[in-house]
């Protein structure tokens, strides 16, 4: 693989792949036919599939002009995959993509000659467009009222905006100090397979001096189970929550790790949301009665939060009525 000169721009696209190979050739074909003036290369990570994989992947990438890296490891789910990816990418700027997404060649090609070549980014941001069985819809990641954006703006109003259409990987590029920043800051169990993507977007944002948004797409993200890299797709309710629940303590625990003297507004604001997020997905796994919960555990659980409530309710009153009687 050649290294690029000291002052030219660089692109990796990591695709953590499982044992849906077959999806990775589009993927695969819509990178290779990236229009750039600058290189680009493509790292996938194996993260553990079928050994039949390494010669499928060969296969497709036969008549490939394009820097490919092939990585094998073992299962710990699509977090663990794209960091290992990153840890062998040498871009500038890097492009997660999920197996059996496609980005738009022509697009991504000149919006980066143009952008990257002309400012300083951390993370840039675009509209996606979403695809269930042939279906496209456009998905817009800031409010209509700010969709003439195409310049800088600070991460902590950038998050103000979005937070409700947050995603974690579709749409995004990474600078290489902001994403080593991020994955620095993150300790993530493996093979939690639901949410960390989000975590790992605004982890990094937190390392962002600011992010750039810009009113088009070049990702077109495929609504299907099979593009995840783990071994438990999409899983019982009870993994899903659990591995929520996981993504918001240890996005809790890393903000609360940062010195007192570097914590920002957005560091709050990330806080924030987090403890809201672990709060509803504990809501919606009491009052969601899915078929693989036994009854008992229900019972349990309502009972757990019932006499929780009773006594911080019971020690608040007892505070305030010390509090009104000194006074």
């Amino acid at each position: 693989m050649s290294t690029p000169a000291a002052d030219e721009k660089y692109f990796s696209f990591i695709v953590p792949i499982y044992d849906d190979v077959d999806s990775l050739a589009v993927t695969l074909e819509s990178i290779a036919a990236v229009v750039s003036e600058l290189p680009i290369e493509i790292i996938i990570v194996d993260d553990g599939g079928p050994d039949t994989n390494a010669a499928r992947v060969e296969a497709m990438l036969q008549g490939k002009k394009v820097d490919v890296q092939y990585l094998r490891k073992a299962n710990e789910g699509p977090y663990h995959a794209r960091k290992y990816g990153f840890s062998h990418a040498s871009g500038t700027y890097i492009v997660f993509v999920d197996c059996g997404d496609a980005i738009f060649p022509d697009v991504f090609g000149q919006l980066l000659v143009n952008l990257l070549t002309t400012h300083d980014i951390d993370i840039l941001v675009s509209d996606i467009i979403s695809r269930r069985a042939g279906v496209s819809e456009r998905r817009n990641i800031l409010p209509k009222a700010h969709q003439d954006l195409v310049n800088a703006m600070p991460a902590l109003d950038f998050f103000k905006q979005c937070n409700k259409n947050l995603l974690g990987t579709p749409g995004k590029l990474y600078s290489r100090r902001t994403l080593a920043a991020a994955f620095a800051d993150i300790d993530l169990p493996p093979r939690v397979c639901n949410a960390e993507d989000l975590m790992l977007f605004t982890t990094a944002l937190g390392h962002a001096r600011d992010v750039h948004y810009v009113n088009s797409y070049f990702y077109i993200y495929e609504l299907h189970d099979t593009s995840l890299s783990h071994d438990q797709r999409s899983g019982p309710m009870l993994r899903r929550f659990r591995d929520k629940v996981c993504v918001a303590d240890s996005a809790l625990k890393a903000l609360k790790a940062k010195p007192a003297d570097t914590r920002t507004a957005l560091d709050s604001q990330l806080q924030r949301f987090f403890r809201k997020y672990k709060s509803s997905v504990l809501l919606h796994w009491v009052l969601k009665f899915p078929a693989d919960f036994a009854f008992m555990q229900k019972v349990k659980i309502i009972f757990y939060y019932v006499i929780t409530g009773v006594f911080f309710s019971t020690l608040s009153w007892k505070v305030s009525k010390k509090q009104y009687d000194y006074e």
